[in-house]
This record gives structure tokens, sequence and C-alpha cells, in this order.
């Protein structure tokens, strides 16, 4: 689709200006209200789960975890990303304080898990997410491994998967980007018809 130095062209860099600009849906300190105001939104939790920007922290992800429609798959994937890319350790007093977030969310998942509070299969993975997920599996477990596996990180078998369900239906409306709630590019642009033509 070309249409490098087009009017076009101009359009379409002035729309994402626009969009960058004015599409964020409420602060950082607001996301977890308009969350719970939105309500049990399975589909919108997995698709946030599996794009997570981790440097925007764990707050949106913890909440997640938390919610009794979450689904299995979804749980398990931040858990597992979570704990395969940094250094495991055999106990809570192990994680320093500025790991304190993440260790709570990691520890919050492990309890529910055994506790059998994640009960919905229904969401599963791409074929390139599942390859992904299970190599993040496996350097979870040579880590447990290797520091005795604690039973701090012990977990069901029901949660290493396989997750064969569905794959989330993306929401129409909203979408969290580098850990950002917007309105979608699509949202967006229906609500601001007319302001700035985008290039066919």
């Amino acid at each position: 689709m070309p249409f490098a130095n087009s009017e076009n062209s101009r359009n379409f860099f002035a729309f994402l200006d626009l969009y960058y600009e004015h599409s964020r849906i409420c602060g950082d300190d607001q996301v977890i209200d308009w969350l719970e105001k939105r309500g049990s939104d399975p589909d919108f939790w997995h698709e946030t789960a599996l794009t997570w920007h981790w440097e925007a922290g764990v707050d949106i992800l913890h909440w997640i975890i938390r919610q009794p429609t979450c689904e299995m798959a979804t749980a398990s994937w931040i858990l597992i990303e979570a704990l395969s890319e940094g250094d495991l350790y055999p106990t809570a007093a192990d994680y320093v304080a500025s790991d304190l977030a993440f260790f709570d969310m990691c520890r919050d998942i492990t309890e529910r898990w055994r506790a059998g509070f994640y009960t919905s299969n229904r969401l599963g993975f791409t074929k390139q997410q599942a390859i992904n997920f299970d190599q993040s599996v496996a350097a979870f477990n040579r880590q447990r491994l290797l520091i005795g596996n604690p039973s701090l990180w012990q977990l069901p078998r029901a949660a290493f998967g396989p997750f064969k369900g569905a794959q989330a239906i993306s929401a129409k409306d909203a979408v969290f980007e580098r850990g950002q709630l917007r309105m979608t590019m699509q949202h967006f642009s229906e609500t601001h018809k007319g302001a700035l033509k985008l290039p066919k």
C-alpha cells in the first residue's frame, strides 16, 4: 500500500499523532476502577496477559488473576512467563523489596491453583503461543529443580496445560498498549469520524 509523500500518508501520520495524544481511556491510577466497572471479561483479560508489557508492572495482572472467571490459561501464562524470565528462589525471604509486588502475584497464582480456584478452561493459545508457553514451562522447571523443587513453587499438573481452548475474541473498544489502557484504533476512528481521513 504505497502512499509515501502523499496526502494519504500525511493524513495517516496525523491520525496516529491524534490517536496517541487522545486515545487513553483513563489514567493509570483509574484502570482498576475501569476494569471493575466493565465486569467479567475473560477474553479481554486473556488478550491483555498475552501481550502485556512487563515494564508496566504487575498491578493489572494481579487484579486479573484474582477474578473468579479468570481462565486457567490466563493465570498459567502470567505465572510461567513471570517465573521463567527471572531468578527463582526457594523462600519468600529470598526476594528483595523491589520484587515483592511481583513475588506476591506469583505466590497468589500458585496458591489459587492449588486451592482449585481456576475452573474455566475455555480459552487457549495459538500454535506459536503454545510453543512459547511450553518453552517457558521447561525453563521454569529447570530452575525449580536447581533450587530443590521447593514447596513454594509446586503446582498441580493442570497448571502446565496443554490449554487447547479457543482463542480469545479481541475487544473492539479497548486494548492495553505498553501497559496503557487505550481505545482500539478502530473504536477511536469511529468516535472521531470526520476529524481526519485515513488512507484507503
